[in-house]
């Protein structure tokens, strides 16, 4: 017998088996694209397995979850089964033929942290009901001593909370590395042959001179992008795929920094050679015109220029471009209300808040750059 190999399969060639048993709700569904993104490792060691003619019969829900975050393959084998066996396959793999240990299991649970517990698989009601017995334990220990005592009474203290920062800023060598990585791993054009398909590199740019979040920057339509006055409208924000107001809760006008301009130029240009160039059309869309998913965009676009650039444990975010963006504004010297404006922060507290060490800097520089009474003491 010939021993099945995994193997890297588009999805245009999968698709669930037509007697799939199992369903799956959304809030489930937004766990496993999670878990799916978190940890490639787990899919490369758990492939789904595939009928000849593309029928999944093992793995139909990470099929829908990797059709939902927009990739183009996964890891997959193909095996070639009769139709009562390959039912069999499928019916055994969403068999749980052990029983948890429940003592066991909320011990481990018990010492995870929230971003940990997403990726075990389990649902927040059935995490509530496996923990409730540590709880009940806890409980019970303190009430040797101190008396009947429902639940831990520290759980309602709140602890201070640290000071609110924007993010990391990206050393200028840094940003270097990266965008020459995008470069690199820019895919060919089909529109332009003998030339890269530069989306990426141009929406780095436009991020890192426009200090947009990423819910902005995949909502952002040309109709807003106003290059005769030199400024881009931020009116929505797509958050999962809906279309919201953006984080603040109201629009904004921000300059047209030269970067973001020269950015937008060549994304335009792009637009115009697919026919996705109009008021209504995404600036940084998908091959279909749909806005970019944020974790399918950290997964095939930055997570690989990090590794390229050999970056990958930096730590750096997408979201980083923007709080460098911010933090090179205010060492120029902008105002704290252009800044406020940029952000997109509700009030200039919040950007004073957040950006304060950045502004402490700026006037330890002050007091030995100015001196408000030097022509005074001079005509003394």
């Amino acid at each position: 017998m010939v021993k099945p190999r995994v193997k890297q399969t588009k999805l245009s060639g999968l698709r669930p088996h037509e007697k799939n048993p199992r369903d799956i709700t959304p809030e489930r569904m937004a766990d496993l694209k999670v878990a799916l993104v978190e940890d490639v490792l787990m899919l490369q060691a758990r492939p789904l397995i595939a009928l000849p003619d593309g029928r999944v019969i093992c793995g139909n829900q990470r099929l829908a979850a990797a059709e939902e975050l927009g990739w183009l393959t996964i890891p997959t084998v193909t095996v070639d089964l009769d139709e009562k066996t390959a039912l069999q396959w499928m019916l055994r793999d969403n068999q749980g033929y052990g029983d948890w240990v429940d003592d066991q299991l909320a011990s481990i649970l018990v010492n995870m942290g929230s971003s940990d517990l997403v990726l075990t698989g389990f649902g927040a009601d059935e995490l509530a009901a496996l923990l409730a017995p540590a709880t009940k334990r806890d409980g019970i220990v303190l009430s040797d001593r101190f008396g009947v005592i429902a639940s831990n009474p520290a759980a309602r203290v709140d602890l201070p909370k640290p000071p609110k920062t924007g993010g990391q800023e990206i050393p200028i060598e840094h940003l270097r590395a990266i965008r020459a990585a995008l470069i690199k791993l820019a895919p060919n054009d089909p529109m332009r042959p003998g030339t890269k398909d530069m989306l990426a590199v141009w929406a780095f740019d436009l991020a890192l001179s426009s200090a947009l979040r990423w819910s902005e920057l995949a909502g952002l339509q040309w109709g807003v992008c106003v290059f005769e006055e030199r400024s881009i409208r931020v009116e929505r924000a797509v958050v999962l795929r809906q279309v919201k107001a953006p984080k603040s809760g109201r629009e904004r006008t921000i300059p047209m920094f030269q970067g973001a301009h020269g950015a937008l130029r060549s994304l335009a240009a792009r637009a115009v050679d697919r026919g996705l160039y109009g008021p209504s059309e995404y600036v940084i869309p998908t091959a279909t015109g749909t806005p970019h998913d944020s974790s399918n965009w950290s997964y095939r676009i930055w997570r690989p220029a990090l590794r390229e650039a050999k970056l990958e444990g930096s730590g750096y975010r997408w979201h980083d471009l923007r709080h460098t963006c911010i933090s090179r504004l205010v060492a120029e010297g902008a105002d704290i209300a252009l800044v406020q404006d940029v952000c997109g922060h509700s009030s200039a507290a919040t950007t004073l808040a957040v950006y304060s060490h950045l502004t402490d800097t700026r006037r330890q520089t002050a007091a030995t750059m100015y001196d408000p009474t030097r022509e005074v003491a001079q005509g003394r």
